[in-house]
């Protein structure tokens, strides 16, 4: 449907889900593959993601490695590209404990 922010666009997911497009939309210098601006703008997690991840037409062929992503109150994984999350300054709250400590944050449920 059009509009619905649905994955089934692939211009659209190319340009937001890709190293490739970040560093197009940045107007980085030189190749994608090599871009430390890129590298320094995600967090590991994400740019693995970013690089390896569907909408690539080349995938990064050496993603870095990178610690799982836990929730600062209950320690569960927080998967940063498909799960729902929020930010309290530099922590990471999983969803249920998001809900928990900002019960009238819209976006969460």
């Amino acid at each position: 449907m059009l509009f619905s922010f649905d994955t089934n666009s692939c211009s659209r997911n190319h340009r937001r889900y890709t190293l490739c497009g970040l560093h197009h939309v940045e107007e980085h210098e030189g190749p994608w593959q090599q871009c430390k601006a890129c590298f320094d703008a995600l967090e590991p997690e994400m740019y693995a993601f970013y690089g390896t991840n569907d909408f690539n037409f080349e995938v990064l062929k050496e993603p870095p490695a990178f610690k799982p992503t836990r929730c600062s109150v209950c320690a569960g994984v927080i998967r940063l590209a498909t799960d729902g999350y929020a930010m309290k300054g530099r922590e990471y709250l999983c969803q249920p404990c998001a809900l928990k400590e900002f019960p009238d944050l819209p976006g969460l449920r």
